[in-house]
């Protein structure tokens, strides 16, 4: 279906593109046809009329403020005028530094600095009352003599296509002759020069900046000056330029005819919308009706609506401009050819972007305004943006975390209520309305806030006072709001407060299991000498009977005195009542020194050691004595609980930074104790307690380690017992 859906969309932009360009080209052809229909209609008569009357005001305006920068010239070249230009026109200004002088200085220099480009495309020749001043070879005070040499009057005719006179007299009042016309109408031009001469006179220009009367400007007086237009000028220097049809392109790029090509080119591209984005036609769901494809409402009504209208001038345009190069030939220096490309690349243009605007307007009809709005349109997509930021700004503010710093949390909030009042601040008196309206709501934003906190502090009192009375079972599982991180540490004080419970009631079962113990193993021996001694004390025993009684008293007080050392030095421990005296011990050495005393006694059950140390020496800082006692205690663990005729596993790991010491057995009867109750006082591998030990030798193992900064371990897996032993290391040396 994906794979359909991408060759027909290929398809449909395929054709679309096709037509666009087939209605360009169309659009192009035509062009000409409907300037020649609106020409037929309206009168050409009229346009040439518009035509002849179009003068370029900006060549005449330069020509006018040239008679200034002349007149300034040939007073100087007679020794007339002193100074700068500004000087010369204002002499009451002269030398002074004032605002009037510097408008007079940035207008004057301004004239001068036009006319310096005119210098390059026109010919002028000043007649005064002395000698004349002129940049040209060619004859133009010819037009001034009286009566005319044919021969130079015919020369400068030949030779520029306009030639007229400015004359000032000894009032400075102008006037103005054109010796010599082509297209434009004479009468044009007077009316040009005129405007120029009431518009820029320095009197008039000035009468705004400064008093004319108290700084009176110098008049241009007895003066004449003609100007020579050549034929070929830069563009902006001629008399009616490029803009000798501006009325004509005006009244083409306006008219009905150019409105009416417009709207069909809309419908058609209407049409082809249509059917390039039907499902009836397509067989298939289209790009704007499922979601995800952003056609934003706001860029058909606020762009593509405004460009529809805009693009009808723009249309009218291409127009005036293909007809008129039809009509009158081409104007610019470009081929015919660039022009009609230029003009089909313009047309394609506007049809495309029409094409897109109204491709974004009709998901409207499809989807309909109201749901359009919702999905599409970003003014509404902004709007939920902004609503879920005030409900997320109120949820931070429910959700404020009292244990860390308060600096930023204050600061942003009161940067966006900076940002809100300065905003209203620029609203002027409307302000004050929306003032009270912020104010309101804050109001009742801060009343809901305030109970929200007040219920919040209700829940971590009521958690406090649940844990107050030892209730530890119930969890809570409700916000807190701003006491959350409150809530995190009364979770830890009941958490501990649980442990310590749970603790202190293990301890009380250790204890009355400690009393029993105790009372147990000790009531045995002596129970065992109470009974012999009362058997030694008769009469008629016999002299081997006294031996063999006074061998078993000698082993049950020597059994009780293991028992109460054992159970002295596990006290010790634990009290922390132990005193060390640490120095290098090699641990591979001193474990194959207790084996050696256990030897016998393994091999007498028939147990396989086998060994994985290490050749060199592992020297850690240790208590001799005591290390020498946790492998001791552990040797005898096996020789009580260790199945006869199996294997034993010793191993002396060495790492960067520890030494562990494993050892594993099976053992002889079933393990249903717990690991880490098998290092407790008083408990046996066999809960029969028919062996002799005391139950201490793993508790005391495990004390001793710890109490070296190292760690005891055990581990049963089924009828495997494993005890691992983990000491800080101190160093290795060079080996054996």
């Amino acid at each position: 279906m994906d794979t359909k859906w991408k060759n027909s969309r290929k398809k449909r932009i395929n054709i679309t593109i096709i037509i666009l360009v087939s209605l360009a080209i169309i659009n192009v052809c035509i062009c000409p046809l409907v300037y020649r229909q609106i020409m037929r209609e309206v009168g050409e008569q009229t346009y040439t009329q518009e035509v002849n009357e179009a003068v370029y005001e900006n060549t005449t305006s330069r020509l006018y403020q040239g008679c200034y920068v002349l007149y300034y010239e040939y007073m100087k070249s007679i020794g007339e005028a002193e100074g700068t230009i500004e000087d010369f026109y204002f002499p009451s200004l002269a030398g002074k530094n004032t605002d009037e002088a510097y408008v007079i200085e940035s207008q004057i220099e301004y004239w001068a600095s036009r006319f310096e480009d005119s210098r390059r495309e026109y010919d002028y020749y000043v007649i005064g009352d002395k000698q004349p001043l002129t940049n040209t070879t060619m004859p133009l005070g010819t037009i001034f003599k009286s009566p005319v040499n044919e021969e130079d009057f015919n020369r400068v005719a030949e030779h520029y296509q306009y030639y007229l006179t400015l004359s000032f007299d000894e009032l400075g009042n102008m006037d103005v002759r054109v010796a010599k016309i082509t297209d434009l109408n004479p009468d044009a031009i007077l009316k040009s020069l005129q405007r120029c001469d009431r518009t820029y006179r320095l009197e008039n220009l000035m009468s705004e900046e400064l008093d004319i009367n108290q700084y009176p400007p110098q008049k241009i007086i007895n003066f004449q000056v003609a100007y020579g237009i050549p034929e070929n000028v830069a563009d902006g220097f001629q008399l009616d330029g490029g803009y000798s049809r501006s009325d004509e392109y005006y009244h083409i790029v306006n008219h009905s005819y150019v409105e009416i090509c417009y709207v069909s080119n809309l419908i058609l591209l209407l049409v082809l919308l249509l059917l390039m984005t039907s499902n009836k036609v397509w067989k298939e769901e289209l790009t704007f009706t499922r979601r995800g494809k952003q056609y934003f409402l706001e860029i058909a009504v606020f762009l593509g609506a405004p460009m529809l209208v805009a693009f009808s001038g723009l249309y009218g345009q291409f127009v005036a401009e293909l007809g008129m190069l039809v009509q009158y030939g081409n104007t610019y220096n470009n081929p015919e050819w660039i022009q009609f490309f230029t003009s089909f690349l313009g047309m394609l243009m506007i049809l495309g972007c029409d094409y897109l605007t109204l491709l974004y307007i009709r998901p409207v009809f499809t989807l309909g305004l109201v749901d359009y709005i919702r999905e599409y349109s970003l003014l509404y997509r902004m709007w939920k943006g902004i609503k879920g930021l005030c409900v997320r700004g109120m949820e931070s503010l429910k959700q404020v975390d009292l244990s860390e710093k308060a600096s930023k949390t204050i600061f942003k909030f009161v940067a966006v209520n900076f940002v809100i009042l300065g905003i209203m601040m620029c609203m002027w008196f409307m302000g004050l309305f929306g003032l009270i309206i912020y104010s309101v709501v804050l109001f009742f934003l801060i009343r809901k806030y305030y109970a929200k906190v007040v219920e919040d502090y209700k829940k971590a009192l009521n958690m406090t006072r649940r844990i107050a009375n030892g209730e530890f079972t119930q969890e809570a599982e409700e916000d807190f709001g701003v006491f959350n991180s409150l809530k995190a540490e009364l979770c830890r004080i009941e958490e501990g407060f649980q442990k310590a419970v749970e603790q202190e009631t293990k301890s009380q079962r250790m204890k009355t299991e400690l009393i029993t113990n105790v009372s147990h193993d000790l009531k045995t021996p002596l129970t065992a000498i109470t009974t012999y001694v009362e058997l030694l004390k008769k009469e008629e025993i016999t002299e081997e009977e006294r031996r063999e009684y006074i061998d078993t008293l000698s082993r049950k007080s020597l059994r009780l005195k293991v028992l109460i050392e054992d159970l002295f030095e596990v006290s010790k421990a634990s009290s922390q009542n132990i005193v060390l005296q640490y120095m290098d011990v090699d641990v591979v050495n001193l474990m194959k020194q207790v084996y050696i005393e256990h030897e016998e006694k393994l091999s007498n059950m028939g147990l396989d050691i086998r060994w994985n140390v290490p050749d060199e020496k592992i020297i850690v800082s240790l208590d001799n004595q005591k290390t020498y006692r946790i492998f001791e205690n552990l040797f005898v663990n096996i020789q009580k609980y260790a199945m006869p005729n199996s294997r034993v596993y010793i191993d002396i790991l060495q790492g960067e930074n520890q030494v562990q010491i494993i050892m594993k057995n099976i053992s002889a009867t079933e393990l249903n104790v717990r690991p880490e109750e098998l290092t407790e006082r008083f408990v046996r591998g066999d809960q029969s307690r028919n062996t002799e030990g005391s139950g201490l030798g793993l508790a005391i193992a495990k004390s001793f380690v710890e109490a070296q900064k190292g760690s005891f371990e055990i581990v049963v897996d089924g009828d495997l017992f494993k005890a691992t032993i983990t000491f800080p290391r101190k160093e290795t040396t060079a080996a054996l």
